[in-house]
């Protein structure tokens, strides 16, 4: 009975590495599939750098996005009425019609018939 609680308290450690094994590889943000080979430690140590990169500047984003919405309040901004008017704009398509007239304002201001010219050098012959 005694090597029979041994072998069961080795394969409960088994399964614990194995738990701890599937935990770090299902957080990730490609699953690990029955085809792949099982991610080494430093493979798993470099997705979890990665993972907490991103997940710093998601927070840091997050922060900035709120600094600049705390900002617009404290200048009396009406952020609604702006979101909205933004809405308008987009719908009317003034934004739209602005930047393909300037587009149009830079074509007609390049003359391309004098812009463009073919030069031969006649001593390239002679050599």
């Amino acid at each position: 009975s005694n090597s029979n609680t041994v072998a069961a308290s080795a394969d409960a450690a088994t399964n614990t590495t194995n738990d701890q094994n599937n935990n770090d590889n299902t957080t990730s943000a490609t699953p690990n599939t029955a085809d792949d080979p099982p991610l080494s430690k430093k493979a798993l140590k470099r997705r979890k750098r990665w993972e907490k990169a991103l997940q710093i500047k998601k927070r840091r984003k997050e922060q900035s996005k709120e600094i600049r919405r705390i900002k617009a309040i404290n200048e009396g901004r009406n952020l609604d009425a702006e979101r909205e008017q933004q809405k308008k704009n987009e719908k009317e398509g003034k934004g739209w019609e602005r930047r393909e007239t300037l587009w149009r304002e830079r074509c007609n201001k390049g003359n391309i018939d004098e812009s463009f010219r073919v030069c031969f050098d006649c001593n390239f012959e002679d050599q």
